[in-house]
């Protein structure tokens, strides 16, 4: 809440970084599977369960490992994902606020916005 976390601060977007990633990662992990799923089988056509399509591969895993079979990467993404997204967003939010205290012109915030986006970026894989 903006009481425990205040408004507009590095801990707020940390926060909204590191929830991002978490309710993003529940659709796309999933994803991921299927399509590292079909890239493998497509490099080992003599495996047993091979799969033609994404909608085989789909249909394989929920038939052989169920549900969990697509999230099994889940803990091991969050634990990579989570405290980087948390910091983009944190040095991208600092960023901005800087921004905003030298008087950058909105017309001139889109290119300085992709610089920021690198820079966070940067920041985030260095950590």
């Amino acid at each position: 809440s903006k009481e425990t976390l205040g408004e507009g601060t590095a801990l707020t977007d940390f926060a909204v970084g590191m929830n991002a990633q978490l309710l993003a990662s529940i659709a796309y992990i999933p994803r991921d599977i299927v399509v590292e799923r079909c890239a493998i089988d497509g490099q080992l056509k003599s495996q047993v369960g091979s799969t033609a399509s994404s909608a085989a591969a789909l249909r394989t895993i929920l038939s052989a490992e169920g549900l969990a079979g697509f999230y099994r990467a889940f803990l091991p993404h969050q634990l990579v994902w989570v405290p980087f997204n948390g910091i983009f967003f944190a040095a991208l939010g600092k960023l901005k606020e800087a921004e905003a205290a030298l008087g950058v012109k909105t017309e001139e915030r889109y290119l300085l916005g992709v610089a920021n986006t690198f820079a966070s970026a940067g920041v985030a894989a260095a950590a």
